[in-house]
């Protein structure tokens, strides 16, 4: 891209994230690509488990550039990394043990590198989780689904993995940010599990905001994260340059006036080539003013021009199916209690307890 068109250095008050593990992009992916794009403050970056693409799909977010670490040999998993246009980066590590992709920004005269991570159950271990990230310095944000439990960020136990990940915060100076809500829903359980974590260095953990987005499913069973980290970020705004809409040009109004324009400058008898050819396109321009209208300079592509009423409505029908399958197990099992306590004759127990 021409520096003509862009302005440097614009500098943002925070870094805005966002991680999901989308149980398909196939599938899910049209939804998502709606939603990013009804939002007024879009994130910076964005960390997608679980793609479930292959090289020879692609997948586009408009305004993003996509780094992907596809699953080669079976069904499922990969990771995409998409960084926002204008925003510095390097791909510094792409996993091949674990499904990862790590991505350095610049804020200011500082950087963060951001993780993007995926454990299909697998056993972790330190020395792992150090090849991830690397021979990294300096702020670090890790985002992803570790499929590990730990009472440290909600779980009801610890499993061998939650232990594993808690000893390599401690090691590399990481607090993690989750503040014990549920990021995965199981419908035929009816429960919540944490499977989707984050991390980020302690320097930055006290300025740093996370959000899960529990009314969103976008039809995975894992919630979205918003993490927001109020930092300084170098980016590269484009100016987008009108454009004259020769669609919608005056031609007849265009004749008359640069005819007039020619005449004048005719009578002017000027010797200067140089000077008449500078005199000649700014008349042009002057009467292409008046006879052309142009493009606004900030117009955006619509990601997903193709969305309609319909498309909302029967994503709205979904969510709904969901919440009666919730209230529908929830009624199951009240019915097994009623069951249960008519059969041992347990008397004592107040209705409302039911």
């Amino acid at each position: 891209m021409s520096t003509s068109n862009m302005e440097w250095c614009t500098v943002c008050l925070m870094i805005i994230i966002l991680q999901w593990n989308a149980r398909s992009l196939i599938s899910n992916g049209l939804e998502f690509k709606k939603y990013i794009s009804d939002l007024g403050d879009r994130p910076h970056i964005i960390c997608i488990q679980e793609t479930w693409l292959k090289p020879q799909l692609d997948f586009i977010i408009q305004g993003y550039t996509a780094i992907r670490n596809d699953r080669k040999d079976r069904q499922g998993g990969g990771v995409a990394t998409f960084v926002q246009d204008g925003l510095r980066y390097k791909v510094e590590n792409m996993g091949q043990e674990y499904e990862s992709v790590v991505v350095k920004i610049w804020m200011g005269n500082d950087q963060v590198s951001v993780v993007n991570f995926y454990n299909p159950n697998k056993r972790l271990s330190i020395e792992d989780l150090g090849a991830v990230s690397g021979q990294i310095q300096g702020k670090i944000v890790w985002c992803g689904d570790f499929n590990s439990y730990n009472v440290l960020w909600g779980s009801l136990n610890t499993d061998a993995n939650g232990v594993i990940i808690e000893e390599f915060l401690e090691l590399n100076s990481l607090v993690c940010v989750n503040d014990g809500r549920g990021t995965r829903y199981d419908c035929c359980r009816n429960t919540e599990s944490y499977l989707d974590l984050t991390f980020i260095s302690s320097g930055m953990a006290g300025i740093t905001s996370w959000e899960v987005l529990s009314d969103l499913p976008m039809g995975s069973d894992h919630f979205p994260i918003i993490i927001t980290v109020g930092i300084d970020v170098i980016k590269e705004d484009e100016v987008r340059v009108p454009r004259w809409r020769l669609d919608k040009a005056n031609w007849e109004l265009f004749q008359v006036l640069a005819e007039s324009k020619c005449d004048e400058l005719y009578e002017r008898c000027l010797n200067d080539v140089e000077l008449l050819n500078s005199e000649f396109v700014s008349n042009i321009l002057q009467v292409a003013e008046i006879s052309i209208p142009k493009t606004g300079g900030r117009g955006i592509k619509k990601s997903v021009p193709w969305w309609n009423e319909q498309c909302s409505a029967a994503i709205k029908e979904r969510n709904g199916g969901k919440c009666t399958l919730s209230w529908f197990a929830n009624r199951q099992l009240n019915s097994k209690r009623r069951r249960r306590r008519r059969r041992s004759g347990d008397a004592l127990m107040p209705n409302n307890e039911l």
